[in-house]
């Protein structure tokens, strides 16, 4: 018996890597997906590091599920592993992209520079529930990337900002909008 079983989480396999789904407040056992594509901006280990600031950013404990955590707080959450990518890859544009499906607003980065265009949505839990990375996928473009997000999610997409310097009282409001937002997450 292998030691994922012995744990007692069924085994999953996402091609890439085998999962134990047993206990998935601890970060190790996370599938991190399909992480990356041959020619983008993004490794396996910056997706890591930025799903893990993602998760420190929402106060994930494994109490509560991801998709129930995140709600109302893509905006915020889309700004702070923004503004964290800034400052890990300075040479890249950063974006936010904002979708409306159906009657509700969300919000993911597009992150591009001279070998494409990235997609992370670092709250996907709030439509996937079971997903495992926040790597979306890749294109060539910013356009081609909108028409992949319509693919996705559906919707309307469209650019709405640049991620720039933010001042400390910005990221200071940002940081108690969130914790508001996960103080508000409805009960399972």
């Amino acid at each position: 018996m292998d030691s994922s079983r012995k744990r007692g989480g069924p085994r999953l396999s996402s091609g890439l890597h085998t999962v134990n789904f047993g206990c998935l407040s601890r970060l190790k056992s996370i599938d991190y997906g399909r992480l990356s594509h041959p020619k983008s901006n993004m490794n396996e280990n910056i997706i890591k590091k930025a799903k893990e600031y993602t998760l420190r950013l929402l106060k994930y404990t494994g109490r509560k599920p991801l998709c129930v955590i995140c709600e109302d707080s893509c905006s915020e959450v889309s700004r702070l592993l923004g503004i964290w990518f800034r400052k890990e890859m300075p040479k890249t544009k950063i974006y936010i992209a904002k979708g409306k499906i159906r009657n509700q607003a969300h919000d993911i980065l597009i992150i591009g520079s001279n070998k494409g265009v990235d997609i992370i949505d670092p709250t996907v839990w709030q439509f996937f529930k079971n997903k495992r990375s926040i790597f979306m996928g890749k294109t060539g473009t910013i356009g081609e990337a909108l028409h992949k997000l319509t693919e996705i999610y559906g919707g309307n997409w469209k650019i709405s900002e640049r991620i720039t310097k933010y001042s400390k009282n910005e990221l200071f409001e940002l940081k108690k909008t969130l914790t508001k937002n996960i103080g508000q997450a409805r009960r399972p």
